[in-house]
């Protein structure tokens, strides 16, 4: 049997309102959980009704292929449960199958020997402009790692544009 990857959306009864409407964890199975009902700005209808908690598994955590499904399953509710702050009474779990799609590596540059961060230009001219940028070319694999790679990715085009005058 395949190992499985998952991240879990879980309907449930929260004893009280989550302090958060989203938050990142640096450590276990659960990197990131949203309160779904609040984002969307209807918890006050979910009050005293179901709440929908949109979890993700770590990178770490899902590319190891953490066991079956009732396995994953049990580790992600046991690890939410934990750091969510108010008791959850679940009533039905999703498990959204990952598959390997997030960057393990980041790309290497050999004729530099260094990783490649922001991004890479394909073309040899300044016009037209191609280039390769995403998650690939973050230094972190985290959301500052995208926002990084945007940042460098627009540097990038604007120093083409000023040298292309």
């Amino acid at each position: 049997m395949a190992p499985c990857r998952a991240s879990p959306t879980v309907s449930c009864y929260l004893s009280a309102p989550l302090p958060w409407v989203t938050k990142r964890f640096s450590d276990g199975p659960v990197c990131y959980v949203c309160d779904h009902k609040q984002k969307r700005g209807s918890y006050a209808a979910a009050l005293g009704g179901l709440a929908t908690l949109v979890a993700h598994s770590s990178v770490a955590f899902a590319s190891k292929g953490s066991g079956t499904l009732a396995t994953v399953r049990q580790a992600l509710l046991q690890d939410l449960a934990e750091k969510v702050p108010a008791r959850l009474d679940v009533e039905e779990t999703v498990l959204h199958k990952w598959d390997p799609a997030e960057v393990q590596r980041g790309y290497y540059n050999k004729a530099e020997k260094k990783t490649q961060s922001g991004c890479m230009q394909l073309s040899p001219s300044a016009w037209p402009a191609v280039l390769l940028a995403g998650d690939a070319f973050a230094p972190t694999a985290d959301f500052e790692g995208c926002v990084d790679v945007a940042f460098r990715t627009v540097a990038h085009l604007a120093s083409l544009a000023d040298a292309a005058q």
